[in-house]
């Protein structure tokens, strides 16, 4: 969890214990640790607030994923705020405040199984100007 607002950030966490209560969730103010913590932990999902001071949430995507591009990135913003980019390669969706557990859990259990496919699909893609397509022709 990423917001560089403690009290957001308070509030995420305990949003996202009651969403999975068995998850180890940990809390970063500063977008760079998180990225840091991502080079040597397993992170499997990652919430972020999308507007931060220094870095924002597309960047902590970004970051995350050169080293974890299995991790599913959810951007968080206030509501009537829009979401630019949400397309993004890097982020598996987004949500708006206020949040709510059940809603964040039925929404990432059902994106885990696109979002693995999407990886599979990565994992055998074989370019078309590979040596080994080439061969085949």
């Amino acid at each position: 969890a990423v917001d560089n607002r403690p009290d957001r950030l308070t509030e995420l966490a305990d949003c996202l214990r009651r969403a999975f209560p068995q998850a180890e969730i940990e809390t970063f103010i500063d977008p760079g640790s998180a990225v840091q913590y991502s080079f040597k932990n397993q992170v499997d999902i990652a919430f972020a607030e999308h507007s931060m001071r220094r870095l924002d949430g597309i960047q902590v995507a970004e970051g995350i994923h050169f080293f974890r591009p299995e991790t599913m990135i959810y951007l968080l913003t206030d509501a009537g705020v829009p979401v630019k980019k949400v397309t993004h390669k890097d982020v598996a969706g987004s949500f708006t405040r206020p949040l709510d557990a059940a809603d964040i859990r039925k929404r990432v259990l059902h994106d885990r199984e696109l979002w693995e496919r999407k990886l599979r699909a990565k994992r055998t893609f074989v370019p078309s100007n590979s040596r080994s397509r080439r061969n085949e022709l």
